[in-house]
C-alpha cells in the first residue's frame, strides 16, 4: 500500500481503496505479530540498520514461518541472510 500511495499512478486515494480491499478480502489472512514475533522484530531492527521496523517485522514473520521469499522493490532485505528478494 506504500508502493501505491507514493507511486506515480497511486496516490492517497489509490492506496486507501487498497487497504479496503485488502483488509476486507476472504481470501487473506490478516497476521498480527505474536510476542516471539515482535521480540525477533526487535532483532532484526537492530542488526540490520537498513530496515524500517515494518520491513523487521516481515523478515520476523518470513523466518518464524519459515517462509524464503518475498516481492520487494526494497533493497534492504537483499542484506538479510535466508531471505530471497523478487522483484515483480
Amino acid at each position: 500500500m506504500t508502493l501505491i500511495r507514493f507511486s506515480e499512478r497511486g496516490g492517497v486515494d489509490a492506496s486507501n481503496k487498497a487497504y479496503e480491499i485488502l483488509t476486507s478480502s476472504e481470501r487473506l489472512e490478516l497476521v498480527r505479530l505474536s510476542d516471539h514475533e515482535l521480540k525477533v522484530a526487535g532483532e532484526f531492527f537492530k542488526k540490520y540498520p537498513k530496515l524500517s521496523f515494518a520491513d523487521s517485522a516481515t523478515v520476523a514473520l518470513m523466518q518464524v514461518r519459515g517462509i524464503k521469499e518475498l516481492i520487494s522493490f526494497d533493497q534492504g532485505f537483499d542484506g538479510v541472510p535466508g531471505i530471497a528478494r523478487r522483484e515483480i
